[in-house]
């Protein structure tokens, strides 16, 4: 008889390990910033440099800031607006977030893995507003200013905690949560 797994493997093949699975595919992620998270770990998003490449004729400075291409490493590391929108979060949570990789420094941080999980959350928050505000631009020429897209971070965070199980959490996880502002 054929083990199942035996017969998904050799449907699939062998697939290499990869770092980012952990912080992206974790339970305080909200799925549609997990998405997000999928995407820029394979850095497919559609930015202009991107299309310019597939030869669509476009001018490829950033919807959000105009200042520089509209590359990936810009639109999410160095543009002025998401550097705004993370500055606004740390602020609001007063927790200390990268503006690099953020993937691999998800990976390093320190803490619980609730702690962990809930910066995850935060950063691929941020990716998914960042994303969304350039494309709300590009297509009706709307902004949220970054403090407000950073105070939509923190509400769906918040909606993520509080549809958790609290039984599974210690009282120092708990503490952890009202100090940053997410309970």
């Amino acid at each position: 008889m054929i083990q199942l797994a035996s017969c998904y493997h050799w449907l699939i093949g062998s697939r290499p390990k990869v770092s980012w699975d952990k912080v992206v595919w974790n339970d305080w992620v909200i799925p549609k910033h997990q998405f997000m998270g999928w995407i820029l770990a394979h850095e497919a998003f559609k930015t202009k440099t991107k299309l310019i490449r597939y030869g669509v004729d476009i001018d490829a400075s950033c919807w959000l800031c105009g200042q520089a291409s509209e590359d990936l490493d810009h639109l999410f590391f160095g543009c002025v607006y998401s550097l705004r929108v993370v500055q606004h979060l740390q602020q609001k949570t007063g927790l200390v977030l990268p503006v690099g990789n953020c993937l691999n420094w998800c990976l390093q941080d320190t803490g619980t893995s609730m702690q962990r999980g809930v910066k995850a959350g935060l950063i691929l928050g941020a990716t998914y507003q960042v994303w969304q505000q350039r494309n709300k631009c590009r297509h009706e020429g709307v902004l949220l200013r970054p403090q407000q897209a950073a105070a939509n971070i923190v509400k769906d965070m918040k909606m993520r905690v509080h549809g958790k199980d609290w039984r599974q959490l210690n009282r120092l996880e708990i503490d952890w949560l009202i100090e940053v502002g997410l309970m």
